[in-house]
């Protein structure tokens, strides 16, 4: 104690760096480890030539709330979710496993799509921005702004991606804006449904143009 003040010295040991020894995935079925994995920022030592594999805890939060649903969604499965994380640390060793338990839901295939209040542009052209392949074959469909996609496509076509949806109303607002309509407003709906006597998991879609 020196004129009224006190030094203080703190000793820190910061111990090692947690190195992620390896990710478990479980609930998975239709998406691999290796997906799912790979749409993290958090991976394990060695894995495509991450050597370090260090747990960064910001990194983790986003893979669990984050980087995986949008995985899922890119490949249709709109109702993933994770349903437990758990992170298994040996701090002797300085290692963690990570364990991650999902749930996949249905994957949708797409169903109709259809705009609405479209005015400036026709059916058709906005049909031009339609991100799964199939667009209007006759000017009777373009008028009634609906088509029936899912004939012809390769598996993986005929089911659902949300940041392809996503992307190709980002466009669609683009051109109004490019137009001058600065304020127009595309709303994205995405439809759940059952289809056919099957019952499949379908999502039917529509723009509605204001």
């Amino acid at each position: 104690l020196i004129g009224g003040q006190i030094d203080l010295m703190f000793r820190v040991d910061e111990g090692r760096r947690l190195a992620v020894s390896g990710v478990d995935i479980q609930g998975n079925a239709g998406v691999s480890d290796q997906q799912v994995v790979g749409a993290m920022a958090t991976r394990p030592e060695g894995f495509l030539f991450t050597k370090k594999g260090e747990l960064d805890a910001d990194k983790y939060a986003a893979d669990v709330s984050q980087n995986i649903p949008t995985l899922y969604a890119q490949k249709g499965y709109l109702d993933a979710q994770v349903l437990k994380d758990t992170v298994k640390v040996d701090r002797d060793k300085g290692k963690a496993l990570v364990d991650i338990t999902v749930k996949e839901g249905p994957r949708y295939r797409i169903g109709t799509f259809e705009v609405t209040g479209s005015k400036h542009f026709s059916s058709e052209d906005l049909a031009r921005f339609y991100p799964f392949g199939a667009q209007p074959k006759s000017l009777t469909s373009a008028v009634k702004g609906l088509v029936q996609i899912g004939k012809g496509n390769s598996d993986d076509a005929l089911y659902f991606d949300q940041s392809r949806w996503d992307e190709a109303t980002r466009s669609v607002g683009e051109a109004y804006a490019n137009e001058g309509y600065i304020y127009a407003n595309v709303r994205p709906v995405v439809e759940r449904v059952k289809a056919g006597p099957d019952s499949v998991p379908t999502v039917n879609l529509r723009w509605e143009v204001d």
